[in-house]
């Protein structure tokens, strides 16, 4: 590392561990976390979705139903870093290894609020769509009000669940086409038992990317060297950042998915066996040691390469990509850059991130990260950091 850490108090050493896994990935994320933060909140201090009895009877579990056709749809929900968010994949098969939709529900600070990206695979004679929207809690049933942009039109849709017992719920999705909201369709869902020895079908591994995929999409081409690789970014020489002296590496794995097109992003810093950072028990199974979890994606409305990134601590950082001759640190080896805005609970912070192949380091390209903050009069170095490709 070319500068020293700001004090991890600081909300740019917050941003710069956050940065450092992603700076494998030309993407719009940013991350930081002190050692307490990284850990997953204290039991006694509930995060705003673990208050809610619907989403902690779904977390780790799969759940499914038969549609009309006859295929079967299973729906997985996983707690996302610090469980200030959670995770559901929708498949339409067993045996599928690629989602139908993934949707993101995630506290942000500043506002109080929930917000919703929910992103959904190519329909025949639709195409595929991306959603944005909110999350009401207390509305009764609780209920999802998203934007719905697809090729050739854009709606208004809702959600609504209800949690009969512990072991299914009821799904109903309704339209606004200008009377108020109709219903479509519902559904019902019943948990996937995870027993091998129950008779009802066992819940597919989490969605993997495939090995030998079609060409990115233009817009996603600065990751392709990324993708089915894992990232290590370690500061040997700073004893004041965020990462701990038991675990001075920070990795980064990519999933390419090719039916939704998204690239999620998995960063983990390894946990010692025991202290703040260490995954407690009930979710060290299925996400052990996570920091951070990063969804970039193309915006279909305004064609944006976009990012959202979710911190462990409840921070989020979103933004999007800028176009590179507007800026004057480029040069022939740049991938790609981003403006990122980052919420806290401590406020709002701006920052700028850059991505630089370096060809010449052996045995194998690796990539430069730098990291300017845009808060003052002018933008300010503030971190410089190179990450290597693990040896396959």
């Amino acid at each position: 590392m070319l500068i020293s850490v700001p004090n991890s108090n600081h909300p740019i050493s917050r941003v710069l561990l956050i940065l450092s896994l992603l700076g494998t990935i030309p993407a719009c994320a940013h991350r930081a976390d002190t050692p307490n933060q990284l850990a997953a909140p204290n039991p006694t201090s509930l995060t705003p979705l673990e208050r809610e009895p619907f989403f902690t009877r779904l977390a780790e579990s799969s759940f499914s139903t038969t549609f009309t056709s006859g295929e079967i749809g299973i729906n997985q929900w996983r707690w996302g870093p610090g469980k200030f968010s959670i995770r559901r994949t929708s498949m339409l098969s067993q045996v599928a290894i690629q989602p139908w939709s993934e949707e993101i529900i995630y506290w942000q600070p500043v506002q109080k609020s929930f917000a919703v990206l929910h992103l959904h695979a190519d329909a025949p004679g639709v195409g595929r769509g991306l959603s944005e929207g909110t999350l009401n809690l207390s509305s009764t049933p609780i209920q999802t009000t998203l934007t719905l942009y697809q090729p050739r039109a854009q709606r208004t849709l809702a959600e609504r669940w209800l949690l009969p017992d512990h072991n299914s719920y009821h799904a109903f999705l309704l339209e606004d086409s200008g009377a108020g909201f109709q219903p479509l369709v519902d559904w019902v869902y019943t948990r996937v038992p995870t027993n091998p020895l129950a008779s009802a079908p066992i819940a597919p591994a989490t969605p993997a990317p495939p090995l030998a995929a079609a060409p990115l999409p233009a817009q996603f081409r600065a990751f392709e060297s990324l993708i089915n690789r894992q990232w290590i970014s370690s500061n040997p020489s700073s004893t004041t950042s965020s990462l701990t002296p038991e675990s001075a590496s920070v990795r980064t794995s990519f999933e390419w998915l090719t039916t939704v097109q998204l690239l999620r992003i998995h960063i983990t810093s390894p946990a010692s066996p025991s202290g703040p950072s260490a995954p407690s028990p009930a979710t060290s199974a299925f996400n052990p040691s996570i920091n951070m979890e990063v969804y970039i994606y193309q915006h279909m409305k305004f064609g944006d390469l976009c990012c959202l990134a979710l911190a462990a601590d409840g921070a989020v950082y979103q933004g999007k990509a800028l176009p590179l001759m507007s800026l004057g640190t480029v040069t022939s080896t740049t991938l790609i850059a981003f403006d990122l805005t980052g919420e806290s609970s401590r406020g709002t912070t701006k920052y700028r991130l850059q991505l630089d192949r370096q060809p010449d380091t052996k045995p194998e390209p690796s990539i430069r990260q730098r990291v300017w903050s845009l808060d003052g009069s002018e933008p300010a170095l503030v971190h410089d950091l190179t990450h290597a490709p693990s040896p396959q």
